[in-house]
Order: C-alpha cells, then sequence, then structure tokens
C-alpha cells in the first residue's frame, strides 16, 4: 500500500507537473498567437499605408489641387477596369434614356400625325359639302341641257353649225348687195353735195358782187338824196327786197346743204357697223 501511495503521489506530481507544462505551452501559444496578429496587422498597415510613386495620366486623377500641391488625404485608388465598368454602365443608362425619349418622340410624332390626318379630312368634308351645294346651286344652261338629252350631240352641233354658216352665206350676200346699194347711194350724195357746192360758190360770188352794187347804189344814192327822194325810196327797197330774196337763197342752200351732209353721215354709220359684222363672220 506503501508503495502504490508512493507511486500514486509520484504520478499525481507528473500529472501535475505535465499540466503546469501543458498551461504554459497553451500561455505560450497564446502569446505566439498574439504576437502573429501584432505582426498581421503591422504588416497590413504596412501594405495599406505603403507610400508609392505612381504615373497617372491627365484625366485619370480627379484630384482638386490647390495651389501647387494636391491633397490625397482623402483620396483612393480604383483600378481601371472598375472606373470602365461604371463608365459601361453609365452608357448603358444613357442609351436607354435615349431610346426611351426616341420612343416617346416616335409616339407624339405619330399623335401629331393622326391629328394632322383628322384635321385634313374635316377640311375635306367642308370642301364637299361646299362643291354639293354649288352643285345645287348651279344654273344649267340650254346648251348643257341640250348635250345630257341629245344622244347625238356632236351631230346636232354639226347640223347647227352647217345652218349657222348657210345663214352667214346669205346674211354677206345681202350685206354686199346693201353695201353696193349704199356705196350707189352715197356716190349720187357725194355728187349732189358736188352739185349744191359749185351752186353755193356762184351763190356766194353773186352774193359778193349784190354786195358791191348794193354798196355802188348806197353810195350813188346818197348823193342823189337831195334830188330824188322819192325815187331813191323806191330803188332801195327794190334792193332790199333783192338782197333778202338773195339772202334767204343762200340760207335755204346752206340748210339743203346741212341736210345732205347729215344724211350723208348717217349714211356711212349705217354702213360701218355691217362691214365690221360681216368681217367678224369672216374671221369665224
Amino acid at each position: 500500500v506503501k508503495v502504490k501511495s508512493v507511486i500514486l503521489a509520484e504520478m499525481q506530481m507528473f500529472l501535475q507537473r505535465r499540466m503546469e507544462e501543458d498551461e504554459h505551452s497553451a500561455q505560450y501559444i497564446n502569446n505566439l498567437s498574439q504576437e502573429l496578429n501584432n505582426l498581421r496587422e503591422v504588416k497590413a498597415q504596412l501594405q495599406l499605408n505603403l507610400m508609392v510613386q505612381l504615373v497617372l495620366k491627365q484625366g485619370q486623377v480627379e484630384v482638386q489641387s490647390s495651389d501647387f500641391t494636391p491633397d490625397y488625404s482623402n483620396s483612393i485608388l480604383l483600378h481601371k477596369g472598375v472606373v470602365e465598368d461604371l463608365n459601361s454602365t453609365i452608357q448603358l443608362l444613357g442609351e436607354r434614356k435615349v431610346a426611351s425619349m426616341v420612343e416617346c418622340k416616335d409616339f407624339r410624332k405619330k399623335i401629331v400625325q393622326v391629328e394632322w390626318e383628322c384635321q385634313k379630312m374635316l377640311m375635306q368634308m367642308d370642301d364637299l359639302r361646299n362643291k354639293i351645294r354649288d352643285i345645287l346651286k348651279l344654273r344649267i344652261t340650254k346648251q348643257a341641257q341640250m348635250y345630257l338629252r341629245e344622244a347625238n350631240y356632236e351631230g346636232q352641233m354639226n347640223a347647227d353649225i352647217m345652218g349657222m354658216e348657210r345663214s352667214i352665206e346669205g346674211q354677206e350676200k345681202f350685206h354686199s348687195k346693201v353695201i353696193e346699194k349704199k356705196k350707189n347711194i352715197i356716190k349720187e350724195l357725194e355728187k349732189q353735195i358736188s352739185q349744191m357746192k359749185r351752186e353755193m360758190k356762184v351763190i356766194d360770188r353773186q352774193l359778193k358782187e349784190q354786195h358791191i352794187s348794193v354798196s355802188e347804189r348806197q353810195n350813188i344814192q346818197e348823193m342823189i338824196t337831195t334830188v330824188k327822194s322819192d325815187e331813191d325810196a323806191r330803188t332801195r327797197f327794190k334792193d332790199l327786197l333783192q338782197h333778202n330774196k338773195l339772202m334767204e337763197l343762200s340760207r335755204s342752200q346752206s340748210e339743203d346743204i346741212e341736210i345732205l351732209r347729215n344724211e350723208l353721215e348717217r349714211q356711212r354709220m349705217k354702213t360701218f357697223p355691217i362691214l365690221a359684222e360681216a368681217e367678224q363672220y369672216a374671221y369665224n
């Protein structure tokens, strides 16, 4: 029993010693783990807060610089791919926005086109109503009625044209006869006018001679007024009668000439419209 007790005591001492060693080893391991963590933290800090000189192109640095030295304390270094992905996303969203705006524009354009077509149709309806009203108010002439009523309208028109041509030929013949008659009348009137002019010249000459004789007689009468008052009175009375007769004859002949002139002018005025009408028929 004593031996076993000694062995047990030795074993307990060995166990106690092993437990102490185990605690010491655990403490050592904890210390090593703590040191390892500290080293990792230091390494991480050294990896993140390293001062590295980078050469970047202009436009890739988006830091506002004050004076000459830019402040990078609040700056973040990003990979180029991240920025490109972000730009691609922004570009894609922009394209979608533009496509949506184009779609809205096309839809609005279709709405405006439909409104324009509707307005066009309304205006066409108003125009058709006006045309219907004009057609209802239109007066159909005799020629249009004949065209609608006659089956052979062209034949009827040709027959009417032939009849009008025959009528025009007859009128032209009659007109030529009338013109010949008027020309003969004009010639006769011209002869009468010439005769009247000659007679007027003779009368004027006689009148001048009578004036001269009257003047001479007046002079003679003035010279012998004191001697032959009665004879002078009778002679003066005769001269006055003769002068009055000559004046009446001259006045009547002047009136006849004026009447003949008016008749000649009237005959000419009658002849001219007929000639113009004949020329118009000839042109037609």
